[in-house]
């Protein structure tokens, strides 16, 4: 366990750094998008006291906030494209191109019933 004022202060110096002094494997920074970051699941001081975006998971994981910024952006477009290859992939199985799916069912009126 971290003490608070030494994950405080590394959360500023990170917070701080640039993102051009810095280097992450562009190999790296495309699974944590397409899979996710894992990050504490139980109680995590360093994300009640810093918040979610300066936890030590996040710090452990990218070297400055900007590639975390990245990685937001990168995951956000991630799932859209996952979902899209979902609906893309439900769509096949649904496509009927048969005259009956074509024309509507006509509807019954209480005579004919």
């Amino acid at each position: 366990m971290i003490d608070i004022h030494e994950d405080k202060k590394q959360s500023e110096s990170w917070q701080e750094a640039k993102p051009e002094d810095a280097l992450m494997n562009i190999k790296q920074l495309l699974m944590l998008a397409i899979n996710g970051l894992d990050v504490c699941d139980d109680y995590c001081g360093s994300r009640e006291r810093l918040g979610q975006e300066n936890c030590f998971c996040v710090r452990a994981n990218f070297p400055t906030q900007d590639h975390y910024f990245l990685y937001l952006e990168l995951r956000a477009i991630a799932k859209k494209l996952a979902a899209f290859a979902l609906t893309a992939e439900l769509s096949k199985g649904t496509n009927n191109t048969t005259k009956e799916a074509k024309e509507p069912t006509k509807r019954k009126t209480n005579y004919e019933i």
